[in-house]
């Protein structure tokens, strides 16, 4: 146990990465190495030498770069620290790191090219000739120098460093979710342009582990701003539904109410096929009924409710919400007017012998 009280108040924290021997991956399964990290503290170190323990410490700590990474060693040599470089590409401390930052595309031989330009002709501790070799982690590159006789002088990566990613293989796997995008089409793009891409399984984890939590927290947080707006308020709503597939074959179906003047959304759910019995055609009534339960237990007052013309929707406003008034909106209100024209000419003309 580390006693605290017989520190100097000058202190400084080394984060020293080390991989775990007693987990062994499965071949798909490369991406989910976890690396344990360990705090050493030292006396007697000033506040303005942290940065160059930085630069000279953390330039061998890996975060887990995901099943991409070609030709990985479980087990590396340290990098000289006779070498010095200014290390620009620090750790990731917050968001703002990242997004900020100008992201640009990369090819293989340029990069070797400035790569040639930044290392010493010689390795500093045996003399040997250094030499470089490229490698493809997801989205990002690592550059490794070593020598005739093995050491490692220096490892370059193209990204910042996440606690257990690359910051571009983060980026893209929220950005295709936040975007509208699909990762299939994404991928076939990046894949003909020969650029790395997130794999399948990291896409997945972000997106269950970050992407889907933080957009119900903002909806759930959206909305409950907007019911305070117009709680205690006739409020008059406006809905309609959604299958996800055409024809009578749909398994879910979204139903959405708005506010009529400010098209503020008050309520959305989602209905399965397997909620009504596996019949499609009475999931947007269903879905219905949900949302204006839902309205009333959140105390908005709904005095009136536009649909589209649909007979089960007209059955269920007269028979359940007999206090509400349901009107059609212009559209269906319209179209269903003019088959009620056709039909009463068609049946003057048969009576006028016209047909």
């Amino acid at each position: 146990m580390l006693d605290i009280s017989t520190l100097e108040p000058e202190i400084s924290v080394r984060v020293v990465g080390q991989d775990d021997p007693t987990w062994a991956p499965e071949e798909e399964e490369v991406e989910d190495y976890l690396f344990e990290m360990s705090l050493q503290v030292e006396q007697n170190v000033k506040w303005e030498d942290i940065p160059r323990m930085w630069e000279q410490d953390l330039q061998d700590v890996d975060a887990i770069i995901g099943d991409e990474m070609d030709d990985e060693s479980d087990s590396r040599e340290q990098p000289s620290t006779s070498f010095k470089v200014q290390r620009l590409n620090k750790p990731v401390r917050s968001a703002a790191d990242i997004q900020d930052q100008l992201a640009a595309i990369a090819y293989r031989d340029a990069l070797l090219e400035l790569a040639s330009l930044c290392v010493p002709g010689s390795c500093p501790d045996c003399s040997g000739e250094i030499t470089n070799t490229f490698q493809k982690a997801g989205t990002a590159v690592y550059i490794t120098w070593t020598c005739t006789e093995g050491h490692l002088v220096y490892q370059w990566c193209s990204q910042p460093k996440l606690k257990y990613m690359n910051a571009g293989d983060f980026m893209m796997a929220t950005q295709i979710v936040l975007s509208g995008n699909n990762y299939a089409k994404i991928n076939h793009l990046l894949t003909q342009m020969n650029i790395g891409c997130v794999s399948y399984a990291t896409f997945h984890r972000v997106q269950a582990l970050y992407v889907c939590p933080e957009v119900e927290n903002f909806y759930q947080s959206h909305r409950k701003e907007t019911l305070e707006k117009w709680a205690g308020k006739d409020v008059v709503v406006i809905g309609d539904g959604r299958n996800d597939s055409p024809g009578h074959s749909a398994q879910y179906c979204s139903y959405t109410l708005m506010e009529h003047d400010t098209h503020d959304i008050l309520e959305q759910v989602v209905v399965d096929k397997r909620e009504v019995a596996l019949k499609s055609p009475n999931m947007e009534r269903e879905a219905l009924r949900c949302c204006l339960s839902n309205l009333q237990q959140d105390g908005i007052k709904v005095t009136e409710v536009v649909t589209d013309a649909h007979p089960q929707i007209g059955a269920t406003m007269r028979k359940e919400h007999p206090d509400k008034f349901h009107s059609y909106d212009t559209w269906h209100g319209g179209k269903n007017f003019g088959k009620k024209i056709t039909e009463v000419s068609k049946l003057f003309a048969m009576q006028a012998g016209v047909c």
